[in-house]
């Protein structure tokens, strides 16, 4: 809140992580992804957290290409927990409906 005290922090959250392992799946976000059919732009199909680092450290040293690349993976990482939350609460409501 020091650093950004205008930011809002009374949204709502859910950690897709216990949820998702709840429905019995396992693994990082990206291997969740794959299980459930979801595919990440060329891009940035490859990019793990670590290669987030290397990207970041790139941007750092001048390479405007590396945010860009960066600036998609991250949005791919959003757009696909967006989609991540619909899938498990349907799968939820399907085992509520049983």
């Amino acid at each position: 809140m020091a650093r950004f005290p205008e930011a809002r922090l009374d949204q709502p959250h859910i950690d897709l992580y216990f949820v998702l392992r709840l429905l019995g799946y396992r693994g990082g976000l990206k291997s969740i992804e794959k299980q459930l059919g979801i595919e990440r732009d060329v891009e940035v199909r490859e990019v793990e957290g670590v290669g987030a680092i290397q990207l970041w450290k790139r941007y750092c040293q001048g390479d405007r290409k590396a945010l860009d690349q960066l600036t998609q993976y991250n949005l791919a990482d959003v757009e696909n927990l967006v989609e991540l939350l619909g899938i498990a609460l349907g799968m939820m409501e399907k085992r509520r409906e049983q």
